[in-house]
Formats: C-alpha cells, sequence, structure tokens
C-alpha cells in the first residue's frame, strides 16, 4: 500500500488508479479502525491529518477525470466523508522524491517517469 508523494504526471494510469484505491483504504482504516492494518505505515503516516489526505484524494480525482479515466468513488463501500477531513498538516515524506521516481522506473509500467 502506497500514497506516493511526487507529481502525478509521473504516474501511469495504473499506479494512479492503485493510489486512488489506497486513499480509500487508508481513510477507512483511518475513521474506522481495522485492527490488521492499523500500524501499517503508510496508515500510521496519516494518521491524524486526514484534511491532507482528502486533499491529496482529489488532486488523484481531479487527474483521473483529466486523463479521461473513471473516478469509481461510487463502487467503494466508503467514500471520504469531507466533515471527518481534519488535520491539515504536512505528512512525512518517508522516501525522497527521487527514490520514488527510481522506483517507478524499474517498475515494469508505461509510468511518463521515463520520458523526464
Amino acid at each position: 500500500m502506497r500514497i506516493w508523494d511526487i507529481e502525478l504526471k509521473y504516474m501511469c494510469n495504473a499506479h494512479l488508479d492503485m493510489m486512488h484505491q489506497n486513499c480509500h483504504i487508508v481513510w477507512s482504516v483511518l475513521t474506522k479502525p481495522n485492527k490488521y492494518l492499523n500500524k501499517h505505515e503508510e496508515i500510521l503516516r496519516w494518521k491524524g491529518k486526514l484534511r491532507t489526505l482528502f486533499n491529496r484524494h482529489q488532486e488523484v480525482a481531479e487527474e483521473l477525470i483529466q486523463r479521461k479515466l473513471k473516478h469509481k468513488d461510487a463502487e467503494f463501500d466508503l467514500i471520504l466523508d469531507e466533515p471527518l477531513a481534519i488535520g491539515d498538516e504536512p505528512v512525512e515524506i518517508w522516501q525522497t522524491e527521487d527514490y520514488q521516481l527510481g522506483l517507478l522506473l524499474i517498475a515494469q509500467c508505461p509510468c511518463p517517469v521515463r520520458a523526464a
């Protein structure tokens, strides 16, 4: 599970869609705790930062729409409930942008980072 900290333009459609799903998973665990995922590093990174997560989700959703991909919130059990979105502190960046871009470079996908 990962919510990338890089600009969305570097991501292929598959990575973008997966990040959108992960935004929903993290939101769900933070608003309805799950004993199996509560200690996951990505969950802990966003704890107390639901507004920041909500905003990141909105960025991803807008990018999905801009790319003419489906923004499938209606298919999820939980739509991000904006009134719960409190805590707009910056999220801790635990891997540098260069490291994350490197991960995309070695992935077997068409991420646009190769052209950058």
